[in-house]
């Protein structure tokens, strides 16, 4: 049996689904299991255990059919609810489509799903797909691994002594400085952490977080060869690399970086994280508390 999950199109709503496709994968445990996903979302995939393999899905969706046609798929569970996404299924010959009854799809499902009322969290919303499927629900979190020794490496590259203790600072925001504590309030913590604790600052982002990390590190003196230094990381790391650096660090202090999404990895791989800004509908999208 070959099945196939196609992924929800945002990082942070896909992190919330792994512990549902870790169901799925107990379930069905000698299927060969492929997640379906938008090229931002797909290397989270490379960190999961016991996925079989990746499609990607490039462009929109009448473009994607042939990706998931070569597959040969027997089944696809479809984790976003548009109309779209069981179109794309239909159009990629898959036999059984299972995904919630949404956006007037239920024709094209062969298990339509009725929408769960009430539930705590977005990742008991998956795992209530799943459940309604006859897929027993295991535990609510499910963990990420990360490359961690080429983690190291990038982190040696920069000079940094891995034997000294070092903070993580994503100091962006989607949406600028509605969701974002203030970069002085930034520098200002992280000269707290290298002049009192002797640690180092490194601050992660994307190449749209580059502006507000130079900002953060114009507000300190350059200083220190080996420790007590504020390291701008931003742009150059990807997904699998991001999440070993913060793996390795000793908490993580972040936003509601890039629309909440990062911050669901940080907690996937750290169990120290503290976030400077909680956005709308927090109880529904904030990392789970397992």
């Amino acid at each position: 049996m070959k099945i196939v999950v196609i992924a929800p199109n945002w990082l942070g709503d896909a992190v919330m689904a792994l512990p549902a496709i870790a169901d799925l994968r107990r379930h069905y445990a000698d299927a060969h299991l492929a997640i379906a996903a938008r090229p931002p979302v797909a290397p989270l995939f490379t960190m999961v255990k016991g996925v079989d393999a990746l499609v990607p899905l490039p462009g929109r969706w009448r473009l994607q059919a042939p990706e998931l046609q070569a597959g040969g798929f027997d089944i696809a569970l479809l984790l976003p609810n548009s109309f779209a996404t069981a179109m794309l299924a239909r159009q990629a010959g898959i036999a059984e489509r299972w995904g919630f009854a949404r956006d007037w799809r239920s024709r094209l499902l062969t298990r339509a799903v009725p929408w769960p009322r009430g539930y705590a969290h977005q990742s008991d919303y998956y795992q209530a797909l799943t459940t309604a499927l006859g897929i027993p629900a295991g535990p609510a979190y499910a963990a990420v691994w990360p490359d961690l020794d080429h983690a190291r490496q990038i982190l040696r590259d920069t000079g940094l002594d891995l034997d000294e203790p070092f903070i993580v600072f994503a100091p962006g925001a989607a949406y600028g400085s509605a969701k974002q504590w203030l970069p002085e309030r930034f520098a200002e913590l992280a000269g707290l952490i290298i002049n009192d604790r002797g640690w180092n600052v490194v601050m992660v982002g994307s190449n749209a977080d580059r502006s507000t990390c130079a900002d953060i590190l114009s507000r300190l003196p350059a200083g220190g060869t080996r420790i007590n230094r504020l390291i701008d990381f931003s742009g150059k790391t990807d997904l699998p690399s991001l999440a070993g650096v913060l793996a390795l660090s000793r908490a993580v202090v972040s936003n509601d970086w890039v629309n909440d999404e990062y911050k669901h990895l940080i907690v996937k791989v750290h169990s120290h994280a503290l976030n400077a800004y909680a956005g709308q509908m927090f109880h529904l999208l904030c990392p789970s508390p397992d």
